[in-house]
């Protein structure tokens, strides 16, 4: 499904800036066609004959696979890539052939869970995927529901947010939520539906300013980035405004993502003096 024997510069469209690490633009493809293939066959019942879908027990398998290379393309990613300040300058030349042996191992391993799905539909679901127009309207059907899911999942997340700041001021996030797209970090692939995180700002500058000196004082390691990190310190209005919105966040994605619960005690509100990240 996927070729790594062909120069780098042939995967490449010449209007976009390269991709962080060699082979990205064909992790994110495969990646995704996965990510895809997962919801058209798990979500959609008139993709299947006699509805068929993905077993409950099938899902979660495929969905540690793509925390576990997702994570393993990070290694490589940081490997190659210790500080965001080496990002725009690219590979050295002594990296790039390294590099691009572990993405083409990752490549590898995408390909052997993309068959896995197409075996599974031609068998179970009686679909064959391995058929080149039958797959292309299969992943375009997914995107679509992915798509779909994801504005619905961002849309409640927006409405849990409006209903509390942080002495008058609005809360807001940065990362793979708000386009739904992942970092380079992760190859720019797709949002994971059931592992992504909320990452909560305030903007602030009063608060910022009044408590920075108590923070650089106190509690140094809870200063970074001109962020305050306030669990642990002495902010505990923001900590416990970041267990309200938690729990409503529990409550109101039950239904929409699995493992909700997770945001209860794990949801953080950072303080910041600007809106930049």
């Amino acid at each position: 499904m996927t070729n790594t024997t062909q120069p780098l510069a042939a995967h490449l469209d010449p209007h976009r800036p390269a991709p962080s690490l060699p082979l990205e633009d064909l992790f994110r493809a495969s990646y995704n066609d996965i990510e895809y293939l997962k919801i058209y066959l798990s979500d959609d019942p008139t993709a299947h004959h006699h509805h068929h879908l993905l077993p409950l027990t099938l899902i979660p398998r495929i969905e540690a696979f793509q925390v576990d290379i997702t994570n393993r393309y990070t290694e490589i990613f940081k490997h190659a890539f210790p500080h965001r300040a080496n990002e725009p300058f690219g590979l050295a030349l002594y990296q790039a052939e390294a590099t691009w042996t572990n993405v083409t191992r990752l490549l590898r391993l995408l390909d052997t869970a993309n068959w896995d799905l197409v075996r599974w539909a031609r068998t179970a679901a009686l679909l064959d995927l391995g058929k080149p127009d039958l797959r292309r309207r299969a992943v375009a059907r997914g995107e679509e529901l992915w798509q779909h899911r994801y504005t619905e999942i961002k849309t409640c997340i927006d409405a849990v947010l409006s209903r509390f700041d942080y002495k008058g001021q609005p809360l807001a996030y940065v990362g793979s939520l708000n386009h739904g797209i992942r970092g380079a970090h992760k190859g720019h692939t797709a949002i994971n539906f059931n592992d992504f995180d909320v990452d909560l700002f305030v903007v602030h500058a009063e608060e910022w300013r009044h408590h920075l000196p108590a923070i650089r004082a106190n509690f140094p390691a809870h200063f970074s980035n001109e962020k305050i990190f306030p669990v642990g310190t002495h902010l505990r209005e923001l900590q416990a405004l970041g267990e309200a919105v938690g729990r409503a966040l529990a409550v109101e994605l039950r239904v929409k993502v699995r493992d909700a619960g997770r945001f209860v005690g794990e949801t953080e509100i950072v303080l910041r003096e600007v809106d930049r990240w």
